[in-house]
């Protein structure tokens, strides 16, 4: 195999051995399913390592689907009951609660309406200011949105565990309250999961679901910002931009702000670089993997001199926030909405 996938993987950076990269995975699914590997504790740490970033199968010139291969293979291993002990617990509080961190879900009152806002499990229960941010700039845009009132989750956590039965009880269980609803996410994981993997999993037409960045900047005229002097920088979620490609939308609503000087870091749009997190599952299986990830995103804003990061990711803005040394970091919703000239 060539090795094209080589140099742009973000574990095998940090870990350096052949059976982190892209194609160390390939070779590993390809053991699981001839039989010729049996789980063990270095297979395990491969498959867990890995980031699903999908910046390999961007870089991969015959097309090797080696996320989808790496899914698998997580899918093998919860099979055969060899997930790790720390995936195991996320799980089970999600199964529990409706959400990975196992706190009470906490239902809205119901409300008639063809819009829905979902803000999935960490927005929800880790940055309540996302939805109220979220919220009062689809006003602004002249859009009532409902707010989601299932269960928290989108289900993904299930799904990037390996864990596919529960992930389709799920989907199953969110489809049917959304099938005739279009549906605004902030969160990026949430917003690939419903409109690519639900249809895919359940075979079935893909709901009408669009992000939080490409409503607001297809109105765009209706949002008056402050004037603010500051240099920006953006950091593309890989479930954002790569993933669904929407990469202008986010850029178009930064400038659009009066004053502001907007830099792009040496890896944007679909070659961003991953911020360690794996939509949580790398997070929680190696935290510390993760975060040394993440601090090269931020030597990356250093470079360009930026006075702050912003980004359209609940778990990118943990990451990155969690190793910033200070440099300011805001979901776009928040950020933006933060500026808004009164009315």
């Amino acid at each position: 195999m060539c090795g094209f996938c080589r140099p742009v993987c973000p574990t095998l950076e940090k870990r350096g051995w052949e059976s982190y990269a892209p194609r160390g995975l390939v070779n590993i699914g390809y053991g699981l399913l001839k039989g010729k590997l049996r789980p063990s504790k270095a297979l395990v740490d491969s498959a867990y390592s890995c980031t699903t970033c999908g910046r390999c199968v961007v870089k991969c010139p015959p097309g090797i689907k080696v996320r989808d291969i790496a899914l698998a293979v997580r899918s093998t291993l919860f099979q055969g009951s060899s997930t790790p002990a720390s995936i195991r617990s996320l799980l089970a509080k999600l199964a529990k609660t409706g959400n990975i961190y196992g706190k009470e879900n906490k239902r809205t009152p119901e409300k008639d309406s063809d819009l829905i806002f979902f803000p999935g499990c960490n927005i929800k229960h880790k940055h309540p200011e996302i939805i109220t941010s979220s919220l009062r700039l689809l006003n602004e845009v002249g859009t009532q949105a409902g707010l989601w009132n299932g269960t928290d989750c989108c289900g993904a956590p299930f799904m990037l565990a390996g864990a596919l039965d529960q992930f389709q009880a799920l989907a199953r269980e969110n489809f049917e309250k959304i099938k005739s609803s279009r549906t605004i996410f902030s969160c990026p994981i949430g917003f690939q999961t419903v409109k690519v993997s639900y249809p895919t999993l359940l075979k079935g037409r893909a709901p009408d679901t669009s992000h939080i960045t490409e409503i607001l900047s297809s109105r765009i005229e209706s949002l008056h910002f402050e004037e603010t002097r500051e240099t920006v920088t953006y950091h593309d979620p890989c479930y954002l931009a790569r993933l669904m490609k929407v990469t202008e939308p986010p850029r178009k609503l930064l400038n659009s702000i009066p004053g502001i000087r907007f830099v792009e870091m040496a890896d944007a749009r679909e070659n961003t670089r991953c911020c360690g997190s794996g939509a949580g599952i790398t997070e929680t299986y190696s935290k510390e993997l993760s975060r040394e990830m993440a601090a090269e995103r931020i030597k990356q804003a250093h470079q360009v001199n930026a006075d702050r990061i912003v980004t359209s990711c609940p778990y990118c803005l943990d990451q990155l926030s969690a190793v910033s040394n200070g440099l300011p970091v805001d979901d776009i919703t928040v950020f933006l909405a933060s500026r808004l000239r009164p009315s």
